[in-house]
């Protein structure tokens, strides 16, 4: 399979994007207004972690309600991404951040793996 031919997924059960440690994501910081910023220092407990992420399931609490920076539309429209053209860009941003947050071993990144390139 192609890399054009790869398309970008989120993989339940992940939570890498949930890792909010400040001084870990200052350029993902620098994009948000100052009342995004506010609300996403609000966020972080103690540990660096999104204070809504259920650890167990890896899941979010509030996902519903989610703040508009959690959303992947945001990020796309951000970096002004077509996941529909640029899926790649997506996929190593994710692959990257998999890595920094949970190993380049992970079974998390073993996941991502087998889901990207299982999708028709």
């Amino acid at each position: 399979m192609s890399r054009k031919d790869l398309k970008w997924k989120c993989i339940e059960n992940c939570g890498a994007c949930c890792r909010l440690a400040p001084l870990e994501r200052t350029e993902a910081i620098s994009l948000l207004n100052e009342e995004q910023q506010k609300t996403y220092f609000e966020m972080v407990d103690d540990q660096g972690w999104c204070k809504h992420l259920d650890k167990t399931t890896k899941k979010c609490k509030v996902y519903k309600t989610r703040p508009d920076f959690c959303h992947v539309s945001f990020i796309n429209a951000i970096y002004k991404i077509d996941l529909s053209n640029h899926s790649y860009f997506a996929i190593n941003n994710c692959r990257s951040h998999i890595k920094t947050v949970y190993g380049k071993r992970s079974k998390q990144l073993r996941r991502y793996q087998r889901e990207i390139h299982s999708i028709k």
